[in-house]
């Protein structure tokens, strides 16, 4: 059974303003802290809805709650359905919609990201968009590693741009050995915010910002949907060895977080343990889909 929790935040806690809620607004969180140790986390309201057929609930690493999700893939294996895995929304995003994403990655000493294969880019966060029912063959929003000594260790691209915008620095890059916190805000778009529409990217890690982008629109379309997020799902070229990593607490919100950065943009920063989990009073409103 495909569960996902969601939470329509009535009341709002600490991160959220209560003015930005409203009827459409919604949560997901993605905690893996609910099923068997070593099972697949796949399927469970606390876990992927699908594409995680190699990762599985875990003990051995966790950012909080006692359980994180190992994400596994062989040496030469492109991950296909295995690989991470794939959150499905409540609903599909449309035009003017803004998501924020938040997610933790521990990868271990050892684990090497690089894409030999491939141009040296591993895709890290996805998410397709459509035209009507169907996904149109290349456009996905990316969220890119780049190969480990990269100048500019990160990159968006957009199938519908074909432009590549490269961002972070060496005071960026991935931290082995450690919870790195990762967050991710688009709002949704055809016309680029520097053309005077409202598609922007905005990216942090450690809740430091490390991307602002204005001029690549989000949408192919207006018409354009959004309907799932992709955690990595395929590696380039195949993975240099067999390898895993950890996830934990991955939370997606398109209510606007009343936490702000340095420089006045809403975000859900880095928070602590657990703290996006619905505070016990006052009272939030949970649904099921399933």
């Amino acid at each position: 059974m495909n569960r996902m929790r969601y939470a329509f935040l009535l009341l709002g806690t600490v991160f959220f303003s209560t003015s930005s809620v409203s009827a459409s607004a919604w949560t997901v969180l993605k905690d893996f802290n609910s099923g068997s140790n070593g099972s697949i986390a796949q399927g469970n309201s606390d876990a992927f809805s699908a594409g995680a057929m190699a990762s599985v609930y875990s003990k051995e690493r966790t950012f909080e709650g006692g359980q994180s999700a190992e994400l596994n893939i062989t040496q030469g294996s492109k991950g296909e359905g295995s690989w991470g895995g794939i959150i499905k929304f409540p609903q599909r995003l449309v035009k003017n919609d803004s998501l924020w994403v938040r997610l933790r990655v521990m990868m271990p000493r050892d684990f090497d990201f690089n894409a030999y294969g491939e141009g040296n880019r591993l895709k890290f966060l996805r998410i397709p968009t459509f035209e009507g029912s169907s996904n149109v063959d290349g456009l996905f929003l990316n969220w890119y590693l780049l190969k480990d000594g990269s100048a500019a260790p990160y990159g968006f691209i957009y199938g519908a741009e074909g432009v590549w915008s490269l961002f972070g620095s060496a005071l960026s890059v991935p931290i082995r050995e450690s919870w790195d916190t990762y967050e991710w805000n688009i709002t949704w778009s055809d016309i680029p915010a520097k053309n005077g529409g409202s598609a922007r990217i905005r990216a942090w890690k450690n809740g430091k910002r490390i991307a602002d982008i204005s001029d690549m629109k989000t949408l192919a379309t207006a018409r354009t949907t959004a309907d799932s997020l992709y955690l990595f799902s395929y590696w380039n070229g195949g993975s240099p060895k067999t390898q895993k990593l950890w996830v934990d607490e991955i939370t997606l919100t398109t209510d606007k977080p009343s936490t702000k950065d340095d420089a006045g943009y809403p975000f859900l920063g880095v928070g602590e343990q657990g703290s996006l989990k619905p505070a016990p009073s006052p009272p939030s409103m949970f649904m099921k889909a399933e």
